[in-house]
């Protein structure tokens, strides 16, 4: 297939996409192409070999291909042109390609291609010398200009096929992501290379969308500007004159003043697609709001600007985010208990991030990693400084009081935060909470947090359990205060029938977690049978289960498995000053008549909130004897 030599049958299969129209948010339609599986590994394949050549030839001009972070880096490197240029008067224009893709001929994308990375140059010829067919129902689409849909390789192609133009830009700002064209500087400079640019475009079959392109003013009189656009607007007619402080450059705002907006439209955003999670179950929502539209949604907009500036806005974002989690989950957070459920789920909390605490790390460490990127978008010397920067690292520095490993990691600035709120909640937390917390980071707790939420595997929890796990996890209020059948008070908390030895949940609690070491054991080829008769401990009592096969050294695996209440009156003193030790403790209290069965006998002790310290590893671990 990269060789060009595909017979035309096969080709005409091969380099065809299945269509699929979707509606756009201003009106019209976004085709989405499926191709074939086959195809696209070895677009995959061509994509990775010629990258490591073609990222030299665009960088820094276009950072759409083969530029890590280069998104974020045109947004840096634009607000930084701004900084450095803020006593100077100058403008901004950007340009709306109009179906760039789809309308780039391809004759261009052949000729660059067949001079910059003739390695491919037979695979793309089979690729595009001739029409590919688009099928979308019972319709058969000729598509015969533009690079394919569904093709990996698309980006690089058009980015290669209007490299020559964009390079012959002379602005002092360039900036190209793919089809996205933000220029600046003097008005002259910029009227003289839109001048140039637009035939150079037409020429290749780019047509600017006029009415989508924008002008932004920057220093400039009121009269002055409306001369400038008069020239401008005989060039691009229909150009929007957009306000500085509402500019956006790649879905982030460039100046300060904007950020307050950018933040209420996405809290708008984040309050209707939370709406719609009202159509799934508890566990699912749960999940999606977790690890996919929660401060996922967020990131983008936190790295590419200093939102941490907009602290009320941030604050009304978290808002939203826990009354939606109080919405889905059925519970409600008080205070202290949602900054610990904001914690990562390794830190004893749900993952649920509140974007305040997120909005430093974010934009710092995005920011530090774009520096050497923005140094040659704007062609200054290595040692120089970006604008603003110091003055933003001091902001980090008067908040904490250590400094991340790695300035470029989000996730080490991230890891000094949530040290910090968990020491602050540890010490204003009361014994229970305190138990909450520390079992809660330790490892392997929240692993059902992780889970996803599959019915068919076991892994979907009922709304109840999801409200108890969170509730038990956090130290929250599950019930309302009551008897127990054995005459004791069981507060808002529930704990007490956790430990009660005439709960109705205690044997069905026990089963369970001995279901789940038998299913782990057969899944790995180790059948295994449940309280086998004839074979004692050696304190009367027969083990928990045992491998009917040999697991190791000829002999079979014999297991025995507690659960202990780490939040019981007898254990909650040593609980809130080390998590597991009341599992530790029953351990030890299962391992001491047993001396027949040394050396293949697995003890598991188990807590209600994490698993024990000691001995915490080996049913996750006994595919490996």
């Amino acid at each position: 297939m990269l060789s060009g030599d595909l017979p035309e049958l096969v080709r005409h299969f091969f380099f065809s996409a299945k269509l699929i129209a979707l509606e756009k948010k201003g009106g019209g339609v976004r085709p989405i192409a499926v191709g074939s599986v086959f195809r696209r590994l070895a677009s995959k394949m061509a994509c990775r070999a010629v990258i490591p050549t073609l990222t030299p030839l665009m960088c820094p001009i276009q950072l759409g291909v083969g530029t890590p972070g280069g998104c974020e880096a045109a947004i840096h490197g634009i607000r930084a042109f701004n900084h450095v240029n803020n006593n100077t008067p100058h403008i901004i224009v950007k340009l709306d390609i109009r179906n760039a893709f789809n309308t780039i001929l391809r004759d261009s994308i052949l000729e660059n291609c067949l001079e910059f990375c003739p390695e491919i140059y037979n695979y793309i010829l089979s690729s595009y010398a001739k029409p590919s067919t688009l099928v979308h129902g019972p319709y058969h689409i000729s598509s015969s200009s533009g690079v394919q849909q569904g093709d990996p390789l698309g980006p690089v192609l058009f980015c290669l096929g209007i490299n020559h133009i964009v390079k012959n830009c002379s602005t002092p700002l360039n900036v190209w992501y793919l089809d996205d064209c933000t220029l600046g500087g003097h008005p002259e400079t910029v009227l003289k290379t839109l001048v140039d640019l637009i035939p150079r475009l037409e020429f290749v079959g780019l047509i600017l969308n006029t009415s989508k392109s924008e002008i932004i003013n920057f220093g400039f009189s009121r009269d002055e500007f409306e001369v400038i656009v008069s020239s401008f607007i005989e060039i691009i007619p229909g150009a929007s004159i957009t306000p500085s402080i509402s500019l956006e450059i790649l879905g982030c705002p460039l100046t300060d003043g904007g950020i307050k907006d950018a933040l209420e439209t996405k809290e708008m955003l984040l309050e209707k697609t939370f709406v719609r999670l009202n159509l799934l179950d508890s566990h699912t929502a749960f999940f999606l709001l977790k690890n996919a539209l929660g401060i996922q949604k967020l990131n983008h907009v936190l790295r590419g600007s200093p939102c941490f500036l907009e602290n009320d806005q941030l604050h009304s974002i978290n808002v939203l985010f826990r009354k939606t989690t109080e919405r889905i989950i059925k519970i409600k957070f008080d205070d202290q208990g949602w900054k610990q459920a904001s914690l990562p789920v390794s830190f004893g909390g749900l993952g649920i991030r509140n974007p305040t605490d997120v909005s430093r790390p974010a934009f710092l460490s995005s920011l530090y990693s774009s520096q050497t990127l923005v140094q040659k978008i704007l062609h200054l010397l290595p040692e120089s400084s970006l604008p603003k920067m110091t003055a933003y690292f001091d902001s980090w520095s008067a908040k904490e009081s250590k400094l991340p490993s790695d300035f470029c990691s989000q996730k080490s600035y991230d890891k000094i935060v949530c040290e910090g709120r968990f020491v602050s909640l540890l010490k204003t937390s009361n014994q229970h909470r305190r138990a909450c917390l520390l079992a809660g980071r330790s490892t392997g707790s929240g692993e059902w947090l992780e889970a996803f939420p599959i019915g068919s595997l076991g892994t979907l929890l009922d709304p109840d359990t999801l409200r108890v796990g969170v509730g038990l996890r956090i130290g929250l209020k599950v019930c309302e205060p009551h008897k127990c059948r054995c005459g004791a008070s069981i507060d808002q908390f529930g704990l007490h029938p956790l430990s009660c030895r005439e709960s109705a949940g205690r044997f069905p609690r026990h089963s369970a977690l001995n279901d789940v070491i038998r299913r782990a054991l057969d899944s790995i080829g180790f059948p295994s049978v449940l309280e086998p008769p004839g074979l004692d401990r050696g304190d009367g009592k027969r083990p928990d289960g045992m491998t009917i096969f040999p697991f190791l050294e000829g002999k079979p695996l014999v297991w025995d498995s507690t659960c202990s209440d780490s939040l019981s009156k007898t254990n909650m003193l040593e609980s809130a000053c080390n998590a597991g030790t009341a599992a530790d403790r029953r351990g030890n209290m299962m391992g001491s008549p047993i001396v027949s069965f040394s050396g293949r006998l697995l003890s598991k002790p188990w807590d209600r909130l994490g698993r024990s310290r000691c001995a915490s590893s080996g049913v996750l671990d006994v595919s490996r004897p």
